[in-house]
């Protein structure tokens, strides 16, 4: 008899015999099905842990293996295994998984690689795909402003709004505080309209004021696209900064006190040019709140700013090139048109295009355009922002927003911007008593320019306002820098 039978037989006639005290006096009981663990020392005894399940051992897992389980995954997903473990991404680079997907994805990637190139040694298929997958969404959505007609009023692409939903376009908040920690937040809504988009937050979760430091928008756009140019779900993304804006800065600090309008329980605040935050009125008492915040980007150059730039720094068009005249000596000074809006978060509540802004004068300062003999129009009711979180909802008053877009005569793009504005009331003698009505007056103004338009409301027709006045003045140096002049 062997010496395994003799062991096996010794362990059958001590089960059949009951517990045995053979080799010493230690009562061990084995569980049928279970296997055994080391043991555990308590003290002196020694007492035996039991295990049902064996923990699995992805790492151990064969290359051929895990080759065949990733070919089941998407580009993303194989993105998101490479950052397990170092054998993970290693196999995540076989050139046969990308291979693979080729097929997948739109013609205009599959047509950047060509048979020669794959073939050379040292061919990286993962991060060719990646780069190709990216310059081809970037001309697809970049080819649109280029191969449509611009709009004859703004001189703008026409196709700016079917671009971002064709990139699938989501916009993220990131708001820092004094202790480093980053608070994202996805955007709640977004309008498009004819000049500029409008992106709400209102579903945050922050800390008080005193406790933010820094914020920052960015645009996310996927990478991975089908045949058919619609984005995979959970696509990985490129991610581009749009704005940065420093809280703790002197001139931005909010406060109660520096509000510019205010309702029953918010208070807002234009924090930069594009920004309106609103604060709720009953947090102040313990440092201030956010509600909502709002974004306005004009369309001149957002499809760009939304694929071109980084995540640490935002995109920058390149210089404008001056176009010389030495014939006209008034060159600069004339030929300019306008688009002007007023809107609020969903709906544009007045506009006027003006084929042409006449000189109206020129100061030390600036060249001051208008239209005196044009009919501005008019709008129904009086100008306020109606606003909504999660739970509440009310309105500001006195708050719109402005959009303009000032062309040259060669209907380039030369002023262009969004952003909130405070409807205040004119209390300045005018000598002018044949209308009346409320006199009131909205002015922008920033590096290039300033802008004023100045209406009556009425209370004919269940409330009215007439724009009187609309005065564009746009800064000599500004206007000396683009053309290359000496006015």
């Amino acid at each position: 008899m062997s010496q395994h039978q003799k062991h096996l037989s010794s362990y059958l006639k001590s089960k059949r015999s009951g517990p045995t005290t053979a080799g010493g006096s230690k009562d061990r009981k084995t569980l049928v099905g279970v296997r055994p663990s080391p043991t555990k020392q308590v003290g002196k005894t020694h007492v035996p842990t039991y295990s049902r399940f064996k923990v699995l051992d992805l790492y151990r897992f064969p290359d051929e293996l895990l080759l065949k389980i990733f070919k089941y995954l998407s580009p993303s997903e194989l993105l998101v295994c490479a950052q397990v473990c170092h054998k993970w991404s290693t196999v995540s680079r076989e050139s046969s998984l990308w291979q693979w997907l080729l097929p997948k994805l739109p013609k205009r990637v599959r047509d950047s690689l060509t048979f020669k190139e794959t073939k050379e040694e040292g061919f990286d298929w993962k991060s060719e795909m990646i780069k190709r997958c990216i310059n081809a969404r970037n001309e697809e959505i970049l080819k649109l402003q280029i191969s449509k007609k611009l709009s004859p009023y703004t001189g703008l692409s026409t196709e700016v709004p079917h671009a971002l939903r064709l990139g699938d376009v989501r916009w993220k908040l990131c708001i820092t505080d004094t202790s480093g920690k980053e608070h994202w937040s996805s955007a709640d809504c977004f309008n498009l309209f004819e000049s500029s988009l409008c992106v709400r937050w209102y579903s945050l979760q922050l800390p008080s004021l005193s406790r933010l430091k820094t914020l920052r928008v960015f645009a996310f756009v996927p990478i991975f696209f089908h045949r058919n140019w619609k984005s995979h779900v959970n696509s990985a993304t490129t991610r581009s900064l749009i704005l940065q804006q420093d809280l703790r800065s002197k001139g931005v600090m909010l406060s109660q006190e520096k509000a510019v309008s205010e309702s029953g329980m918010i208070t807002a605040h234009i924090i930069c040019p594009s920004i309106l935050a609103t604060c709720w009125s009953a947090s102040w008492k313990d440092g201030g709140e956010l509600a909502f915040i709002t974004l306005c980007l004009h369309h001149r150059d957002l499809t760009r700013r939304v694929l071109l730039g980084s995540h640490d720094r935002t995109f920058v068009p390149p210089p404008h090139q001056p176009v010389p005249d030495d014939i006209d000596p008034k060159y600069g000074l004339h030929g300019y048109r306008a688009t002007i809006e007023l809107r609020n978060h969903k709906a544009t509540l007045w506009g006027q295009q003006y084929r042409e802004m006449y000189q109206q004068y020129v100061s030390d300062s600036y060249v001051c355009l208008g239209d005196p003999g044009h009919e501005h129009g008019s709008f129904q009711k009086r100008l306020s922002l109606p606003w909504k979180t999660e739970l509440f909802k009310g309105i500001l008053p006195d708050m719109c927003f402005l959009d303009v877009t000032v062309l040259h005569g060669r209907s380039v793009p030369f002023w262009c911007f969004s952003s909130p504005v405070k409807i205040v009331s004119n209390k300045a003698p005018d000598g002018d008593f044949s209308s009346e009505g409320e006199k009131l007056f909205i002015e922008y103004s920033d590096e290039h320019g300033s802008i004023r338009l100045d209406f009556i409301f009425t209370m004919e027709d269940e409330g009215r306002a007439i724009v009187t006045n609309v005065e564009v003045r746009l800064l000599k140096s500004f206007v000396n820098s683009w053309f290359n002049t000496r006015h």
